[in-house]
């Protein structure tokens, strides 16, 4: 192991943002015998990766990784990275950090905390300002008007509401939105905590509300099997339909990446046909830094999650413009986040599940092929559901 009181280099592996650089040199000033190598890269727990490096013994100091139960969560419960508590202490995170965040930790790490939340994605209905304008359109409040904007915009020959669920992705996002207005969150904190089944009947209509949307014109069944995420959003930003279900993330990365103006698009929280039930936002937990605990240099790797939890950090991130999660911690005064996560940090605290990042791996391949199964005709909304709720059943046996 490197002396840590001379020079250390520390391996840090994350996507690269704009802050980035900025963040590496004020670490280092501040950590004189601190040598910072830094890799553009997100390991997958899908594809076993993550996993890999912290069995291997080696790979980099620190990492950040999507986040939730279903990818930190197992990483916690079998022992592959360390308790990270006295950090947690040292900057009075239980404090700062966002009550939906510490709500969710808690939720599986049980008070032993071995992550530091970046920030959180929100999931909503996306619009376009200029066709809602063309038609008198204005964001609806109740499931009738919803209703209602999908039907007058099929009218005039345009797609209501565009998916592409060819990649997965976007199915989850907007599969999430629907069970969110018609089953409710209750339903599906007792599906991914307790003993709640994804083949009741309340989870059973909301696939078949994905089932009717198809049937009524709103979704084009044979364009969002045929298209990916990106070609989706691509056909959303040119105009080419009404509505569709996003996450901030990816309109603000479109304006950083593809020039799009995002200022043409509003967002408003899908409204349920359940009497009394508010509208929600779906999220989840965006992304988490986590220590490898086989780094070579642990008091370095400790150090740069101080720094990742700071105030100093977060505000840094934001001023750059390149931070596209809604902050995990809580903002200082005079902090701009901009309009779009302005937007979306407004819907944080009341927001259900993006069943996607909350599901066992095993459980969230059965939860991606549903919507397609479901727009495609393959399944019926019952067998689509229960084949969801098999696969949970036996990831939830495999511990």
């Amino acid at each position: 192991m490197a002396d840590e009181e001379g020079p250390v280099t520390l391996q840090v592996t994350a996507l690269e943002r704009p802050f980035m650089k900025d963040a590496i040199a004020k670490f280092e000033q501040d950590h004189p015998n601190v040598t910072v190598t830094f890799t553009n890269q997100q390991p997958k727990f899908e594809d076993g990766s993550v996993q890999t490096i912290l069995r291997s013994g080696g790979g980099p100091d620190v990492l950040e990784l999507s986040a939730g139960p279903a990818r930190v969560g197992q990483l916690i419960k079998n022992g592959l990275i360390p308790e990270i508590n006295a950090i947690y202490s040292e900057e009075n995170l239980t404090t700062n950090l966002r009550p939906y965040v510490l709500k969710q930790l808690d939720a599986y790490s049980e008070g032993k905390y071995s992550e530091v939340v970046s920030g959180i994605d929100v999931f909503q209905v996306y619009y376009n300002k200029a066709i809602f304008a063309r038609l008198g359109l204005a964001e609806p409040k109740t499931w009738e008007e919803f209703l209602h904007i999908c039907a007058a915009v099929k009218d005039t020959g345009v797609l209501p509401i565009v998916a592409g669920f060819r990649d997965n992705l976007q199915g989850g996002w907007m599969f999430g939105n629907i069970v969110q207005a018609v089953a409710g969150t209750q339903a599906m904190t007792e599906v991914i905590y307790e003993d709640g089944k994804f083949d009741q009947p309340a989870l059973i209509r909301a696939g078949q509300t994905l089932s009717d949307f198809v049937d009524q014109g709103y979704i084009d069944g044979g364009q969002a099997s045929a298209l990916g995420s990106d070609q989706s959003m691509a056909a959303f930003f040119q105009g080419r339909g009404a509505m569709t279900v996003l996450g901030q993330t990816h309109l603000i990365r479109a304006e950083t990446n593809d020039k799009v103006d995002i200022s043409q698009f509003g967002s408003f929280l899908m409204p349920s046909p359940n009497p009394g039930q508010a509208p929600a936002a779906t999220a989840g937990l965006g992304t988490s830094w986590v220590m490898n605990p086989n780094s070579h240099a642990p008091k370095a790797s400790r150090d740069w999650l101080r720094w990742v939890a700071s105030e100093e950090y977060v505000t840094m991130a934001l001023k750059s413009g390149g931070f596209n999660s809604v902050p995990a911690r809580k903002l200082p005064a005079g902090v701009s986040m901009g309009p779009m996560l302005d937007a979306a940090s407004n819907n944080v605290d009341g927001a259900g599940y993006n069943p996607s990042v909350f599901l066992p791996a095993k459980a969230v391949a059965a939860w991606y092929q549903a919507p397609q199964a479901i727009v495609t005709k393959q399944k019926t909304p019952e067998q689509a559901m229960a084949e969801i709720q098999s696969a949970l059943s036996q990831a939830k046996a495999a511990g």
